[in-house]
């Protein structure tokens, strides 16, 4: 499939990321427009995590040039750990349910009954003038890797609810998120942790490299980049609605102000000791229960393809 030394693709379609249908209909768009600029393209569809990971695995050992994704963070979140430390890129499509990442690469996700037009434009432009525009540093917990920002708390128990109702009506993702948080605000008693200790109950923790979280409903403002070898961390205490009081106060003052209070840097590696398990996502991604989550980045990076910004 790679055989030539540039300008292979193969491109991974998740059949079941955001709107039905749609990351499907994408690819094969994406697909022609690369074709007509002289690409070699491979359309396959996967289904699951572990599958997605051996997919773009193989394609970097083919020497493919870039790995696209048709699908949102998770899908990405999955055939980067395929991918880094190679050469090959991952190409990330905004087509899933979230797509921050997309987004950071200067891809905008389309919208509205004419979504096919915008987004045959788009993907014109993606096969002429799409390049290597971030080497992304690669975050990692209990050994799993994210590449924009990780939860712990009620964000990640909201993930983990809406990941449970998957057989459910596909798209409309921000009207379903926000019918959980409504329901689950009541009953939600927050989280306590050992290491580091918390006297008052904490209801959620973010750790991030791109500072956009909740399919970019929220911008965290921090001087993070994709490639600065850090992690930050974003604490907010309370229970039910206190905590989301809290966490609009600091939102608001961070949208006013230009920075966000109780955001620092997380120094790594990083152990924190909860007192009961508690539900994680990575990019989105439900992965995982836990008492015990052990921090750090990857020594190596992953490149990531996109179009330069403005």
């Amino acid at each position: 499939m790679c055989a030539m030394p540039d300008r292979t693709a193969v491109v991974l379609v998740n059949p079941i990321a955001g709107t039905p249908g749609r990351a499907q209909t994408g690819a094969r768009i994406l697909a022609r427009a690369l074709r007509r600029y002289g690409w070699q393209v491979d359309v396959q569809v996967v289904r699951g995590r572990a599958a997605m990971q051996a997919h773009a695995r193989a394609a970097a050992e083919q020497g493919c040039t870039v790995v696209f994704v048709a699908g949102g963070d998770g899908s990405y979140r999955a055939a980067a750990e395929g991918l880094v430390g190679g050469e090959t890129a991952l190409g990330p499509l905004p087509l899933g349910s979230r797509n921050v990442l997309a987004r950071s690469v200067g891809l905008t996700t389309p919208r509205g009954r004419a979504w096919q037009r915008g987004w045959e434009a788009q993907a014109a432009r993606l096969a002429r003038h799409g390049r290597v525009v971030q080497r992304r540093d690669v975050g990692r917990v209990n050994g799993l890797a994210f590449l924009s920002w990780a939860g712990v708390g009620f964000d990640a128990a909201i993930v983990h609810r809406l990941e449970r109702a998957r057989r459910a009506p596909r798209g409309q993702v921000v009207w379903r998120y926000a019918w959980t948080v409504l329901r689950m605000l009541r009953g939600w008693r927050g989280f306590h942790a050992q290491q580091p200790p918390t006297p008052q109950p904490q209801w959620m923790w973010l750790v991030f490299k791109e500072p956009r979280y909740a399919g970019d409903l929220v911008r965290l403002r921090v001087p993070a980049r994709p490639d600065d070898g850090r992690l930050w961390w974003w604490r907010v205490p309370g229970q039910g609605w206190q905590g989301l009081a809290r966490a609009a106060r600091a939102w608001l003052s961070g949208h006013w102000r230009g920075h966000m209070p109780d955001v620092t840097p997380l120094a790594w590696p990083a152990t924190w000791r909860l007192a009961a398990a508690q539900p994680v996502h990575l990019d989105g991604d439900p992965l995982l229960d836990a008492t015990v989550l052990t921090w750090g980045l990857e020594r190596q990076a992953v490149a990531v393809w996109g179009l330069d910004e403005g």
